[in-house]
């Protein structure tokens, strides 16, 4: 049946096929449909009729009549695209679906533009782009349900103005953003990204909580922690030149992070230099960022979440969704 089907698709390119699936065997029956079904050029029609009982129409009440098969293809075909959402591939899942012709009816209609929409704002939001994703959210706020609901407020936060809430927010998105990558066994990027967010985070607290900024410190806190000043006079701090600020100017739960988990702090440091991006030149492993996500998550994400919390982020928002919400047809 595939093989007719494109032998008459290839002799007759400008033609409707129309595929009868009246009668026959339940086998020939169902194999018409689902040959039929996977060829848009493809009509599936039936024979239909007034009939007395379960044996045959009334001679003389046959109508042919055309099967409504748009939701089931509609379906079938967007399906791929949103499976994308599984490996966090918005982008991949928004390319796709822009593919695809819009459906003619308005329930499917609506349904692809929602999945296209919904795929775009999730895929401005993981490459940062969280003006994008706020302003497409925004736009369909009624009918976002249950499952995109909780990220409207946080994205509208992340798209807003610089406040040390909106900040440590741009942080734990990094967090999350760096758990997607290393998802897709990114252990590379993920690293990259940990150590920007460790970074920042110091950056954060010390800008927030004592008025020091990394990119030009007083030179009696530099003194401090060794910082020389540069050819520009400036006094700027690493990375583990700001945290070992934050212990003696920041307090609370991040100096006694510090304080607490310095040792394993550097360790981890030492081993993120070794990266391909950053001063090495072999990938990280599986088990390398195994090592570092459980540190992380065990050690710097409950200082991050208290740190948030005293800046008026009472619960950051979860990982990004893995499962389209609703299905493609409602």
């Amino acid at each position: 049946m595939r093989g007719a089907i494109s032998e008459l698709r290839a002799r007759f390119p400008g033609a409707t096929l129309q595929a009868d699936y009246t009668g026959g065997t339940k086998t020939m029956t169902a194999a018409l449909v689902v040959a039929a079904l996977e060829s848009d050029a493809v009509e599936l029609r039936f024979v239909t009729g007034s009939r007395g009982d379960l044996v045959r129409v009334a001679d003389g009440t046959q109508t042919a009549a055309v099967a409504s098969v748009e939701g089931v293809r509609h379906a079938r075909s967007m399906q791929p695209y949103l499976a994308a959402w599984e490996r966090f591939a918005y982008s991949e899942a928004e390319a796709g679906l822009r593919r695809l012709p819009a459906p003619r009816t308005n329930l499917l209609r609506t349904a692809y533009v929602h999945a296209r929409d919904f795929s775009a704002a999730l895929a401005a939001w993981d490459r940062f782009d969280h003006a994008a994703a706020a302003d497409l959210l925004k736009l369909y706020a009624p009918a976002l349900g249950s499952t995109l609901a909780p990220y409207l407020k946080p994205v509208v936060v992340l798209a807003g103005t610089d406040s040390p809430a909106r900040t440590g927010l741009l942080i734990w998105d990094l967090w999350k953003n760096a758990l997607r990558r290393a998802d897709n066994g990114r252990y590379d990027d993920a690293v990259a990204r940990a150590y920007r967010m460790i970074e920042w985070s110091a950056q954060w607290l010390l800008d927030s909580r004592a008025g020091m900024k990394t990119s030009d410190l007083p030179a009696a806190a530099a003194a401090e922690v060794g910082v020389s000043p540069g050819r520009d006079g400036r006094y700027q701090a690493g990375l583990w030149a700001a945290w070992l600020l934050v212990e003696r100017h920041v307090g609370g739960n991040a100096a006694q992070f510090i304080a607490r988990q310095r040792a394993a702090m550097f360790d981890h440091l030492r081993h993120r230099n070794e990266s391909i991006l950053a001063h090495g030149f072999a990938p990280v492993r599986a088990g390398e960022w195994n090592t570092l996500h459980a540190w992380l998550e065990c050690e710097f994400e409950p200082m991050l979440r208290a740190e948030l919390g005293t800046a008026g982020v009472r619960e950051p928002f979860p990982q990004l969704p893995q499962r389209y919400p609703g299905s493609a047809t409602e």
